[in-house]
């Protein structure tokens, strides 16, 4: 999707932002819950667990490798 290619540009672009890793979760959320694209969303937050460590989505993306689709199941 756009906002996907967006997102990735931006990370790309300015890794060092500190929203950068915000920006990896939320493209991990958006295969995950709107293209449900699971292993597309796995590569995402596997990306943002090894590029930012100590992110405040690091154990939000934790959850979702953990536990892949699991928005889905709650609903």
């Amino acid at each position: 999707t756009e906002a996907i290619s967006e997102l990735n540009y931006f990370v790309n672009t300015y890794p060092k932002s500190e929203v950068a890793p915000d920006a990896l979760y939320l493209i991990g959320r958006i295969y995950d819950n709107n293209l449900d694209q699971s292993q597309q969303a796995i590569l995402s937050f596997d990306r943002l667990l090894r590029k930012y460590p100590n992110s405040k989505n690091y154990n939000l993306g934790l959850d979702r490798l953990i536990d892949p689709g699991q928005h889905r199941r709650s609903q």
